[in-house]
């Protein structure tokens, strides 16, 4: 079996990190999949050293999202609101990219659920 591009069924607001959700202000607009960790995985949250949920979102090449490793000194990670205008606030972590230089490269970005705002309920 070949490998192929993961399908973005989604789509989500990058904002960069200097604004404060919920904000109508963000950098980029772009198709995406959100996908659980598998089973028995768990995420150290950068910024309290506690466990917290983290999700992986596959994203098309190149496109811009940031995590805190640009600028160690500061909590720089983009805020990433997915589904796009759906109240759900993740923090980026960790980016990098899978399959460079092959036909099916896509960028991956660790998100942690966001405790420093409450989601709409139901979730969206």
């Amino acid at each position: 079996m070949a490998f192929v591009l993961p399908t973005f069924n989604l789509e989500c607001r990058i904002i960069d990190y200097t604004h404060t959700p919920p904000t109508p202000t963000h950098r980029l607009r772009v198709e995406c999949q959100l996908r659980a960790p598998g089973t028995n995985v768990g995420f150290l949250n950068y910024s309290t050293n506690a466990l917290n949920g983290g999700m992986f979102l596959l994203l098309p090449p190149l496109v811009d999202i940031r995590d805190n490793y640009w600028n160690p000194n500061t909590i720089s990670g983009d805020w990433v609101e997915v589904p796009a205008d759906s109240g759900r606030y993740y923090r980026c972590i960790w980016v990098d990219d899978i399959a460079k230089g092959f036909h099916n490269e896509h960028r991956f970005a660790l998100i942690v659920k966001s405790n420093q705002y409450f989601w709409p309920v139901p979730m969206p």
